[in-house]
This record gives structure tokens, C-alpha cells and sequence, in this order.
């Protein structure tokens, strides 16, 4: 799919996309990565395996307070603000 293509796909669904991202997104990014990484350190799990998009995607719904819809919402516990909802 090429570029063009995926931007006519989000338009046919009626999906927006925030290009830019605020420094309080990337804040708290990092604040929930690195409270993941004590945790998985802490419990013995050695080194950290969830990837920081995901920390990206909740941050940026958690801060503009946005409902996030996915089928694995235990990725997102560290948001507790975040509406997490299970389609």
C-alpha cells in the first residue's frame, strides 16, 4: 500500500490522524516505559520486550482524552486515565 493509498483508505473510514505529536505525549511516553521497565526488571523478567509504540498510541489517546479501542488491553495498564475499550 502505498502512501497515497493508506491516506484514501483513512479518509474513506473517517479516520483522523494527529501528525504532530506534544511534548506531554512524549512525556508521558517515557514515564510509562520507564515504570514498565522497574516493573520487568523488578520481577525478574530481564530485559524489556514490549516495543515503545505501543507506549506512544496509549499516551497519545490518554492525553487527549481519547477512548483507545484493541483487543489487548493489558499492554495499556500503565494509563490509568485512559479509557481502554475492548471492541
Amino acid at each position: 500500500m502505498t502512501l497515497p493509498d493508506a491516506e484514501a483508505w483513512l479518509d474513506d473510514f473517517g479516520i483522523e490522524v494527529d501528525w504532530t505529536l506534544g511534548r506531554a505525549v512524549w512525556r508521558r511516553v517515557g514515564e510509562a516505559h520507564a515504570q514498565y521497565v522497574v516493573r520487568r526488571r523488578r520481577s525478574g523478567g530481564g530485559f524489556p520486550r514490549r516495543i515503545v509504540t505501543d507506549y506512544l498510541i496509549g499516551a497519545h489517546a490518554e492525553v487527549n482524552g481519547l477512548p483507545l479501542f484493541t483487543l489487548n488491553p493489558e499492554d495499556y495498564t500503565s494509563f490509568t486515565e485512559l479509557r481502554v475499550v475492548i471492541p
